[in-house]
């Protein structure tokens, strides 16, 4: 087993200080018998000892169990025979006892192959460097020789081999290789140590740790692999550690390691050899077995050497209680996957100047922090590049000759994963070389003319890699997700594998039609933005959104599947894209399947809850089609919040009061809209719903026996008509005049003072007088109501006073309003008094 320098260095410290710590306690003892030198849990701790080692005496003198005592049970010793030492160690006594939590802890990593901590060299020597201060350096001489040896030649421990006198390794058997992390400690990664182990501990059998090359898996794992070995909540019979690692990197060169697993049935071999010691027949089913009848983590590392569906097949049969973890630049597919990324910038740093400082680097040693901190941040935050680095400066090479010629880092990182991507992953990274910077799913599509299935698909397969990396966060929607490059996979790419000149054309001309597209998309939904062919779209989902027009035209001509489709697949470029579903909300509509449109149109307030378009083109559907009126009004006045200033809203809003029957309310927004700007467009239909409204409201009034309500809304029906434009007033505006007229002959039916009535004349004068300015001819315009109807020959008859006027359905103003002519609906008409076959009722509109 090979050792770093740390481990060997603390050895030799804690021997030596063990060595001296066992003479001052074989002087404070003398002669003493055994048994009244230790207690009997000492006593019998230390013949343990002996035992392992196969010392076979019937009697153990003191001075023989004394040999296998540590560095802690020396300390209680002395503290318990401090009567008998030396005056200048009796005054150490206090300093030892405390060093005894500083010391233990870095003793048992080194005597049980557990990875060391930052920290732990200097702990030691600083400590027995301090034992040898103020003259006691005779104290503690073989501590001082091994300080001499140190300062003299510190490559001298390497030639050591640890044997430390200390108890069984507590933890399951485990094959562990020593970490290469082990000369400055594992840096960083608390909550990806944390999620991983909280992952082996639960139910899923397996699960991996991705990256790309020199990112730390190897490393991660082998700390948690560690952290596990002393966890006394992970129940493990065995930790088993095998790797297809192929490829070592030096300063130099990459080199081929002698005798590498080369496939998936040589990886099992290695796994059935390590828990079995020998077998016969096939590996995988004796690994298999051993799993399932013990409690076994087998570790399998750098698997994208040997990925095959014997590998995968594998992972799919792992026993209960057995687990599996995986460390690969390549995802599998079966298992539980945890990314790995980069060092910060502060972690990077601390590495290397903690492998600068360990090595005794000269050339780093004296770089100021500031330089430290500019060189760490080229090496993008890859522990096995700084560690490269050190090395190749270590060799004698110039810094930036390594920063700037970084080509065969660069290979042994990353050229093992990119011979395995599939062609359209490869064009997607293409793309991202050409136009850098973020992508969403919508625009990769569009750029590199694939389908949603073609794209996700690709992507997925470069996260896996660590070609891309995914971010996601607050945007324009409530979340927006998009995928970018990776600084360290873009820097290989331009080295290894640049764009050709037809495929870089190819990117920017599709890239110059998307930023077209959206650029028309924009202007059509700035002008209109309650128009339900336009969209509103943000920069990421113009690609979507052109799959959305494309349905809106094919639901235009009745291609209600086709445009649904359109829908579903822009929706998996832009899940978040709240257009998707309003635009598939309005196609249901089309279609008739009002349920499903609801549905759909809930789905985009989820997403969208703020949009004012939404919220009306939802409100609109709900009073329009008459499913809700009182919900729909809920999101027009949602809409209205948010866009205080659009006549569209209030004018639907206004639409929406009339339909629930709030008649007032219509009033009074269909008021306020003619008195917009730019409200023109919408003169007469406001101007229609006013008066309708108002004569609605009249009416409601008098029924109710509201009378003085009645009296203080006719005055202001007529004071806010007095502010309407004549050319609204066109049509049936004036018949709602002329109806207005007739309420107030029922009005003052019910008012007893002269006064009252005589005020009600004027208000009936003013009416007819708003009539006579825009239209006299529809003076002779008549308010009367339908008496019977002859729907199999289209005809009826209106009654007025005591006369009933014939009509057909050729006589109406419109025959849509044939639909809603029944017995006692109120209508107008003109009255043709000289027709030769009997009084007949012309230009017939209705009024209800």
């Amino acid at each position: 087993m090979s050792y770093s320098a740390t481990r060997l260095t603390c050895f030799a410290l804690i021997s030596a200080l063990e060595e001296d710590t066992r003479l001052h306690v074989e002087e404070a003892v003398g002669d003493l018998d055994p048994l009244n030198i230790f207690t009997k849990d000492e006593y019998d701790k230390v013949v343990d000892r002996c035992s392992r080692e196969r010392i076979s005496i019937t009697h153990f003198s003191a001075a023989t169990l004394i040999q296998f005592i540590d560095y802690a049970d020396g300390v209680q010793l002395l503290n318990r025979f401090s009567n008998n030492i030396d005056a200048d160690l009796k005054e150490q006594l206090p300093k030892l006892t405390q060093a005894i939590s500083r010391i233990t802890p870095v003793r048992n990593r080194v005597a049980h192959t557990r990875p060391m901590e930052i920290e732990d060299l200097s702990t030691v020597l600083d400590f027995c460097r301090s034992l040898r201060s103020k003259g006691n350096k005779q104290l503690w001489p073989s501590v001082g020789t091994v300080i001499e040896k140190l300062s003299e030649n510190p490559s001298y421990v390497l030639s050591l081999n640890i044997d430390l006198k200390g108890d069984p390794d507590p933890g399951p058997m485990h094959n562990l290789p020593i970490p290469d992390f082990d000369e400055t400690g594992f840096f960083g990664r608390k909550k990806q140590v944390e999620r991983i182990k909280k992952i082996v501990k639960g139910a899923y059998p397996v699960v991996s740790i991705l990256g790309d090359g020199g990112i730390g898996k190897t490393a991660i794992a082998l700390k948690i692999a560690y952290d596990l070995l002393d966890d006394q909540n992970a129940t493990f019979d065995a930790i088993v550690w095998v790797t297809a690692k192929s490829e070592r990197l030096t300063a130099s060169e990459v080199v081929r390691i002698s005798g590498a697993i080369e496939d998936s049935l040589g990886l099992f071999a290695n796994a059935a050899e390590s828990l079995a010691g020998s077998f016969e027949g096939d590996p995988i089913e004796e690994v298999l077995s051993y799993l399932e009848s013990f409690k076994v983590l087998l570790i399998l590392d750098n698997l994208e050497t040997v990925l095959d569906s014997r590998l995968r097949e594998f992972l799919l049969e792992i026993p209960l209680g057995s687990k599996v973890i995986i460390t690969s630049r390549i995802g599998v597919g079966v298992e539980n996957p945890v990314s790995l990324g980069p060092l910060t910038d502060d972690e990077a740093e601390r590495l290397l100047y903690f492998l600068a400082r360990t090595r005794e680097v000269d050339a780093l040693k004296a770089l100021s922090k500031d330089g430290m901190s500019r060189i760490s941040k080229v090496m993008l935050g890859r522990p096995a590049y700084i560690k490269w680095f050190v090395s190749g400066v270590q060799a004698g090479k110039r810094p930036e000759e390594l920063l700037r010629d970084n080509g065969l880092f660069l290979d042994y990182c990353m050229s093992n994963v990119h011979k395995f991507l599939r062609v359209n992953a490869q064009t997607v990274l293409k793309c991202m070389q050409v136009l850098p910077g973020v992508r969403t799913q919508s625009e990769i599509a569009f750029l590199c003319q694939f389908n949603a299935d073609q794209t996700q698909a690709a992507i997925l397969e470069l996260l896996t890699t660590n070609f891309v990396h995914m971010r996601t966060q607050s945007g324009s929607r409530e979340v927006e997700t998009t995928y970018e490059l990776t600084e360290f996979g873009r820097t290989y790419l331009e080295k290894r594998h640049p764009v050709s000149s037809d495929d870089r054309k190819k990117f920017q001309s599709n890239n110059h039609r998307l930023i077209a597209l959206g650029r028309s998309l924009r202007d059509e939904n700035s002008a209109s933005p309650y128009d339900p062919g336009t969209l509103d779209v943000s920069a990421g989902e113009f690609g979507a959104a052109r799959l959305l027009r494309l349905a809106g035209r094919k639901a235009e001509v009745r291609n209600f599947d086709q445009a649904l489709q359109d829908c579903a697949e822009a929706r998996r470029l832009s899940p978040n894209y709240f257009e998707t579903w309003r635009v598939e909300a309005q196609i249901y509509a089309q279609s008739g399947d009002y349920s499903s449109a609801r549905n759909a149109f809930d789905r985009a307030i989820e997403l969208a809850p703020d949009s004012a378009s939404l919220n009306y083109f939802f409100g609109s559907f709900l009073v329009d089609e008459n499913i809700d009126p009182n919900d729909g009004l809920v999101y027009l006045r949602k809409a209205a919040r948010k866009d205080s200033e659009s006549p569209i809203v209030l004018r639907q809003i206004s639409w929406a009061n009339l339909a629930n029957g709030s008649f007032r309310e219509a009033f009074d927004s269909a008021i306020h809209v003619l008195t917009m700007p730019g409200a023109s467009a919408y003169g007469v239909e406001m101007a229609v719903t006013a008066l309708r409204a108002a004569s609605y409201n009249l009416q409601k009034n008098i029924n109710n026996g509201s009378i003085e309500q009645a009296m203080e809304f006719m005055e202001e029906v007529l004071q806010q008509t007095e502010c309407i434009s004549v050319e609204y007033l066109l049509g049936e505006p004036c018949d709602r005049l002329l109806l207005i007229s007739e309420v107030c002959d029922s009005l003052r039916d019910h008012l007893d003072d002269d006064f009252l009535k005589r005020k009600v004349a004027t208000f009936r004068s003013k009416s007819i007088e708003f009539v006579r300015r825009v239209d006299t001819s529809s003076l002779d315009r008549r308010i009367g109501r339908v008496k019977t109807i002859v729907p199999d020959k289209a005809y009826g008859f209106i009654t007025l006073g005591l006369k009933d006027y014939f009509f057909h359905i050729r006589d109406l103003m419109s025959q849509q309003d044939w639909y809603h002519m029944e017995s006692g609906v109120t209508v107008s008409f003109m009255p043709d008094n000289d027709n030769p076959k009997g009084i007949r009722a012309v230009s017939v509109a209705w009024l209800n």
